[in-house]
């Protein structure tokens, strides 16, 4: 069954708390921002059921893609990358402690029939295959603050004190699950996909370790992409530039 995987282990300490905390509204806004008025679609699709695997949210099995069917599927993942997002937010874990979250990660991609491994003790790399010889790697991190959260996000606050998803972290973990989703549904891809969960970007040196483990030689991707929420950026916004962005760690 694919969906959201219900009473995880919790691991991990308890870490002293901090003042710092994003906006309480950040992410309920960016939940709330999909246009689905704009959908585009030439018929009637059910609503999604989280929890559970539901064909409508994939891609039809074709070879040819149009913006259109990509957009579409997309916005039908919502309330599945919502869910992930939730839970992932409830149980966060300082670096190299992600033990429960890449758990988490590897039920849900075992549960699309992504293949996948566990790198450097808490990582997870995902490869899905396509007929091409091209490939593109997609990279989300996966660890959270030693942070105390404010009031707020009531259902869905940190359950393991002092410790939060402040930085946006299970966003971008719930965004690559939910391309997984979407291309596992593809019955053939152009090139190949790989997925990068990495562990302790928080100041932990989580990239190194997983390079030197070979992550990136087999497969060897053509680029890798990575994106970062950021608050001060109108929900539904994507923003570009060129050289390092949202890279301190201060």
């Amino acid at each position: 069954m694919v969906g959201v995987p219900t009473e995880p282990l919790l691991t991990g300490d308890v870490h002293a708390g901090s003042r710092f905390d994003m906006r309480p509204d950040t992410f309920a806004a960016m939940e709330n921002a999909v246009p689905t008025s704009a959908i585009r679609t030439s018929r009637a699709r059910p609503e999604p059921r989280v929890g559970a695997f539901d064909p409508e949210t994939l891609l039809s099995s074709t070879p040819a893609w149009t913006s259109s069917m990509i957009h579409d599927h997309a916005v039908a993942l919502r309330d599945r990358l919502v869910e992930h997002r939730r839970t992932l937010h409830r149980h966060p874990e300082l670096a190299w402690c992600e033990h429960r979250t890449a758990s988490y990660i590897e039920t849900v991609l075992s549960g699309l029939g992504v293949e996948h491994r566990r790198v450097v003790g808490t990582g997870v790399v995902a490869v899905i295959e396509g007929r091409g010889a091209g490939c593109v790697g997609v990279r989300a991190d996966i660890d959270a603050l030693p942070v105390q959260e404010a009031p707020g996000r009531e259902g869905y606050r940190s359950e393991n004190d002092g410790v939060m998803h402040a930085c946006g972290h299970d966003a971008h973990v719930a965004t690559v699950l939910g391309l997984a989703e979407l291309l596992a549904g593809q019955a053939e891809l152009p090139g190949t996909v790989v997925l990068y969960f990495q562990p302790a970007e928080e100041g932990g040196g989580g990239a190194e370790p997983m390079v030197a483990d070979g992550v990136v030689d087999d497969p060897r991707p053509d680029a890798i992409l990575a994106l970062h929420t950021a608050s001060n950026h109108p929900a539904g916004t994507i923003g570009l530039r060129s050289g390092p962005v949202t890279a301190a760690v201060d």
